[in-house]
């Protein structure tokens, strides 16, 4: 009798996590290269790339989707190839930070008071 094959346990990375998330509208045909470049800007500031979201126009609440992912991940960054992909970028800021690929911008957490994520 064999053993039914078991994939291999993923390696316990040490750096923070973070989650990608793309807009196809936006994206396009050029979906994989812009998860190409996500995986390298998380290279770039030390993250680990979890997850990346490819959501599509008729996604209704996308931003709120997003967010669930973060916290469930508890991830500490988005990031995005352009502010076009995310829109205004205050509820990401306020769970985690966010960084975009082009221009480069990096959008630290707002801070809260109160406590909690």
């Amino acid at each position: 009798m064999t053993r039914p094959y078991m994939a291999p346990r993923p390696l316990k990375s040490s750096l923070p996590k973070a989650v990608g998330y793309l807009r196809l509208d936006l994206s396009g045909t050029a979906w994989e290269r812009d998860e190409l470049e996500l995986l390298e800007l998380a290279s770039q500031h030390g993250y680990d790339l979890v997850k990346t979201l490819r959501i599509a126009l008729e996604i209704r609440e996308p931003v709120q989707r997003l967010l669930i992912v973060v916290r469930r991940l508890d991830a500490r960054a988005v990031l995005t190839p352009t502010l076009d992909h995310i829109g205004p970028p205050e509820p990401i800021r306020r769970t985690c930070d966010l960084i975009v690929g082009s221009p480069e911008l990096i959008l630290p957490r707002l801070h809260t008071y109160g406590g909690g994520r």
